[in-house]
């Protein structure tokens, strides 16, 4: 199961560094070493082999060329035939060292795991496996929502017993037949376990799948295809046939994934076909070697088993296999959900992962009899790491494109046995089990009475623990996660339940802050109060202003306090006392997930610290605006800074606090703050925690609305903006407003394909969110009012008009917004309106208002070169993207500095993509600053496009272009024909279209090269055309060798006619005319241009020397 040898390969586009950390985040020892090792072979082999290309050209030519010739003319070759021994023997070593460098690196290759999703959490420990979801949703424990009714006794039975119990197994015979961990399923045993397999399979046929029943056996060749080395020993059972060990040896299956893989090995599967679902449903055998200590009564863990598998294949799109994978892991949440029994679904960390699984997903079932979550489902996203090792690909729509390894996905739906277990703990009663009603049909029955007396079997280590005298790990966790989303801001509002668990943790000191960090600041945040408090649990009478006394005089364990100093955050920054003891009183509110071990300042007043900062200074009263915009460098380090130091720290994988603590900590009058608030909350679920869920998008709208609405109004009312932020704020504000509507657009699409009744009555019932028109409206609203075009015209104008003349946050929000324009209108693909927006922006001035913000300058410069190369202006395309990309290159040191340094990286790659698209379709000269990083990076692609590959040009466009979006929703009552995809083809084909017809123009213009004039007929001739048809490909050619070239005058849409092509030609009657010769510029010109610009750079460097020595 190899990766893509590529992806170590730094000249084909691969990043070797990815891989070394993709086996780091798997905690393999020996990772960076295996990474290096493979380099090394494939290095030595892929030289080998060019050394072996040299050796045999060299062999042939002195055979056929001197040897050969001298024989004809019999003459004496002694020498040359022990040249050519000589070479024969040389090439013969070499075929061996790159037989064995080849069988080297692909057996190392083989033992590097896949690279992982970034979403992963990193451990090495299951224990930080990230929750992603708990159902049924309760303030309780799972136990307590489920059919749980204790028995008689008291005490809850575990499954073992309780199957033992109701005559469903014999575990003494089975031991005696079968060895450890035999057993014999009887009577209502084995018509609960074949229930589940039938009602698995009804289910997912149901939703599409297609059943199929798999052989039990592989071969050893296959299999070893498949399961990593340690699973060999660990996990299969061997079978051998014949005297000699290794003849016919196959390998029992430990999960139906295993044969469904190799269903379709080495084939082609047409793209048409996908996605495929199967329900595999097959028995198991697993040796289960190495799992001493993991629970083993019962038929919890055994070594034969049956279950139904989710497998799927989709093509080799990423974004396909991650929304199956979604599906599937759907599909088992809803199976669960009708069987009644309480789950949660966590993400699993990547030390547990498998070599092939670049994320995996486990749905946990809750064992109300032992009070902990066990796993019942595990599903994974394999992507092409197995179809690569079994020649698995797709079969493309176009020849000339190379067929792409397709994606598997595999995901449990029932393992009969462990499902089991877990429904008779869940549907125990004090007489018997009840069966689900999902079941009944399967079964005949719907009650599993006790039929024989508890068995004395040998007791645990310990004896299971009971909420609330022993509280479980599973209800820890549930009150965890109570405590993180449900804070306790005007004071504790404890259930019972919660009383006694508190108690109890007191009383015998309990900490766990690494499994458990909200329990345990709570712990250590009641431990604050008076201990008459704490000792009566009279958490109604500990108010906030008590608590904020408290903490204040140093009431905090070992007397730690957040703040150190004067109480001033920064020189000339002072603060009341109260706001102080506000901050510190609700750090625990607002503060998020404290790291519990840290001792001294507490890092979670950091947070709390910044919410009260930017409430001081950026909260603005018409009195105050002047002198908190003083403040804006300070609030520009908080928030590129501070913000994202804070989030990677506490939030990298979980939500913000929820604006109502913050509201609750800070004053919910204050309603601007909660709106600006709220902007970075939904933007950090967007960056960090996908999918976004549909609420969060609806929020997102609405809160946007609200900030932008306020910004109209007080333009429109002729007043300043009325919110002092940093330019780089603004920026990010509306940037990221059109990146929510253009992800919501793409969403609203991929629902419409999928035709999920859920996700569309969402979409039928919120028809406004983010409307296209709306979104251009408010755009255009904000240049209105702000004056920005009528500035950009006459800055040193205005005669009192006030917004952009006089207020620098109007003059940026109107400016930004005029950049936003001309991305949403490339996004819709109206090019020459994308251009118009911009065109009193004047990009000859000495400093423009985007080289404040670097992402605002490659925003503008990338949909600018975009807009011209689809205008087929291709002159001044080249020209932009060049510009921006040297000013790029000298300033990389600068930018790296930045927060988003990694999203301009990108752009930056895309634009040197349309660059070379460009230059292809109408060559220019390039700066010498690019001509290496194209060598380094981009010299296959470039030659290809040279060489006119249509498949070339249609990969970098897809890579390189805009996300399109459509400019309206999808039509959800006619859903038939639907193309989620409609926007990106709609332009491709456009683009497609016009590379076609330049094809064409190469094959003309190299035979008119040759000639000086010439007969049509002649020219004719050569193309291989008739005389009509080549008289409609020169004029195609005189069209598309002239274009409209910039001046460095007036607007970007203005330009002046010329030719661009190699060849000058017009046509007289039956002759063309040519002339090959492009005028060049005398070389006096070239010196005195440069020259200029260097006395220019002088008197530039002058006026700021004198200008500092003044100052």
């Amino acid at each position: 199961m190899p990766i893509d040898i590529n992806l170590l390969r730094a000249d084909r586009g691969g990043c070797p560094e990815a891989v070394r950390e993709a086996q780091r985040k798997r905690f393999k020892a020996d990772g960076d070493r295996l990474v290096d090792e493979v380099i090394r072979l494939d290095t030595l082999l892929r030289e080998g082999l060019t050394r072996s290309q040299e050796l045999q050209f060299q062999l042939k030519t002195l055979q056929k060329e001197v040897i050969a010739e001298k024989k004809k003319q019999k003459l004496p070759c002694t020498a040359e035939l022990a040249e050519a021994q000589k070479l024969h023997g040389q090439l013969k070593r070499l075929e061996s060292e790159t037989s064995t460098w080849a069988s080297d690196r692909d057996a190392t290759l083989k033992l590097l795991g896949n690279v992982l999703d970034p979403s992963v959490p990193c451990s090495d420990s299951e224990e930080h496996n990230e929750v992603m979801a708990v159902w049924p949703p309760a303030e309780l424990p799972p136990c307590s929502v489920s059919s749980f009714t204790p028995p008689s006794s008291g005490a809850r039975g575990q499954h073992d017993d309780l199957l033992w119990r109701i005559g469903g197994y014999d575990p003494d015979r089975g031991t005696k037949v079968a060895g450890s961990r035999g057993f014999f399923l009887e009577d209502v045993g084995v018509l609960l376990n074949q229930a589940l397999l039938n009602f698995g399979l009804a289910f997912l046929r149901q939703r599409g799948y297609k059943a199929i029943q798999p052989p039990y056996m592989m071969r050893k060749e296959l299999m070893a295809d498949l399961a990593q080395l340690s699973d060999f020993n660990d996990q299969l059972y061997k079978v051998s046939k014949g005297d000699s060990p290794g003849d016919g040896d196959k390998y029992l299956i430990a999960t139906s994934e295993q044969p469904l893989c190799a269903l379709h090995a080495k084939e082609l599967l047409d793209v048409e076909t996908l996605p495929r679902r199967y329900a595999g449903l097959s028995s198991c055998f697993r040796t289960e070697l190495g799992k001493a200590g993991k629970e083993n009564r019962g038929i919890f863990r055994v070594h034969q088993f049956e279950k139904v598998e989710q497998f799927c294949i989709t093509d080799g799109d990423l974004s396909t296999s991650q929304q199956m994978l979604s599906e599937m892991l759907e599909t088992a949440q809803d199976f669960y959900k009708a069987l009644g029994i309480p789950h949660r679904v966590v993400k699993v960390v990547s030390g547990e992962l498998n070599d092939a699984a670049v994320m995996k997903f486990d749905l946990e079932g809750w064992f109300a009899g032992q009070g902990v979550y066990r796993e019942l489902v595990s599903c994974s996203n394999c992507t092409d790491f197995q179809s690569r090792a079994l020649d698995i690909r797709t079969r493309s729509e176009r020849a000339k494109e190379k067929p792409r390894f397709v994606h598997l996905l595999n995901a449990t739906l029932v393992a009969a046995g462990r499902c089991l277990c877990c429904l008779l703990e869940t549907y125990q009663t004090s007489t018997g089990v009840r069966v689900p009603d999902a079941l009944v049909p399967f079964m005949g029955l719907d009650f599993m009475p006790f039929v024989r007396p508890s068995r004395c079997v040998a007791a645990p280590s310990a004896a299971p623990r009971q909420v609330p005298c022993e509280p479980s790990d599973g209800f820890l966790e549930d009150l965890d996660q109570k405590l993180l989303h449900q804070p306790y801001v005007n004071g504790f509002d404890l259930s019972a339940l919660d009383l006694q668990t508190l108690q109890q943790l007191e009383q015998r000191q309990w900490n766990d802050s690494s499994r458990y960090p909200n329990l345990h600041r709570w712990m250590e945040h009641v431990k604050s109060f008076p201990r008459t408090v704490w000792d009566g649990f009279g958490f109604k009478k500990a108010t906030m202003a008590d608590e904020a006394v408290e903490i204040g005089r140093g009431g905090r364990p070992g007397g730690s306090k957040p703040w150190q100093g004067d109480g001033k955050t920064r020189e000339g920054s002072d603060f009341e006392e109260g706001q102080v003891r506000k901050v510190e009183a609700t750090d625990g509110a607002v503060g998020g997930c404290r790291n519990a071990r840290t001792r001294g300042p507490d890092p979670g007043g950091r947070s709390s610290w910044l919410l009260v900062v930017l409430k001081a200074y950026w909260i603005p009263s018409s009195a105050e605006t002047k002198h908190r915009s003083q403040n804006i460098p300070e609030i520009n380090r908080l928030y590129e800074t501070v913000f994202n130091q804070l989030t990677e720290r506490y939030y990298n994988k979980t939500k913000w606090p929820s604006d109502y603590a913050v509201a609750q900590a800070l004053g919910q009058n204050e309603a601007l703050f909660l709106i600006l608030y709220k902007e970075l909350y939904y933007r950090h679920i967007y960056a960090r925690l996908n999918p976004v869920s549909f609420e969060d998008r609806v929020g997102s709208w609405k809160n946007y609305t609200q900030l932008l609405d306020l910004m109209i109004e007080n333009l429109s009312d002729g007043e300043d903006l009325g919110i002092a932020l940093p330019a780089q704020w603004l920026w990010d504000i509306l940037d990221e407003f059109v990146y929510h509507y253009q992800t919501y657009s793409t969403y609203c699409h991929k629902t419409a394909k999928m035709q999920k009744d859920k996700e569309v009555k969402e979409l039928r019932d919120n028809p406004g969110i983010f409307e296209t028109t709306k979104v251009l409206n408010y755009l255009h609203q904000l240049v209105r009012y702000s004056l920005i075009e009528e500035w950009l015209v006459n800055p040193d104008g205005g005669n009192g008009q006030g917004a952009a003349f006089t207020d620098e946050p109007t003059r940026l929000i109107g400016y930004f917004a005029l950049m936003q324009l001309l991305r949403m209108h490339s996004l819709l693909g109206d090019y020459r309106l994308a251009m118009e927006t911009i065109e009193s922006i004047d990009f000859r001035a000495e400093v423009p208002l985007f080289y404040r913000i670097p992402a605002c300058h490659v925003t503008v410069f990338y949909y600018l070169g975009f807009a011209y190369m689809m205008m087929r202006r291709y002159v001044d395309a080249s020209r932009t993207f060049s510009d921006i990309l040297v000013f790029l290159s000298k300033i990389s040191a600068v930018n790296s500095l930045s927060y988003q340094y990694d999203q301009m990286l990108k752009k930056q790659d895309q634009m040197y993509v349309l660059l070379l698209i460009c230059n292809a379709l109408c060559p220019q000269p390039l700066d010498e600053s690019l001509e290496k990083p194209i060598r380094e990076k981009h010299a296959d692609k470039q030659m290809r496009l040279q060489q006119g590959v249509e498949a070339c040009f249609e990969d970098l466009f897809s890579y390189a272009c805009p996300k399109f979006v459509a400019a309206s929703m999808p039509d959800l009552d006619n859903l038939d024909n639907f193309n989620a995809n409609e926007a990106h083809q709609r332009q491709l084909h456009l683009f497609l279209q016009e590379v076609r017809q330049q094809q064409a123009l190469p094959t003309i213009g190299s035979y008119m090269k040759l000639y000086t004039s010439l007969q049509t007929s002649k020219l004719a001739q050569l193309c291989e055309m008739d005389g009509e048809g080549l008289r409609d490909q020169l004029m195609c050619v005189m069209h598309k060798t002239r274009q409209l070239v910039h001046q460095k005058e007036g607007t970007p849409l203005d330009g002046v006619l010329q030719p661009c092509g190699e060849v000058e030609f017009y046509l007289d009657g039956d002759m063309v005319h040519i002339n090959a010769q492009k005028p060049q510029r005398p070389h006096a010109d070239v010196f005195l241009e440069h020259i200029v610009k260097f006395q220019d750079i002088l008197k530039r460097a002058d006026r700021l020397q004198k200008g500092g020595a003044a100052a």
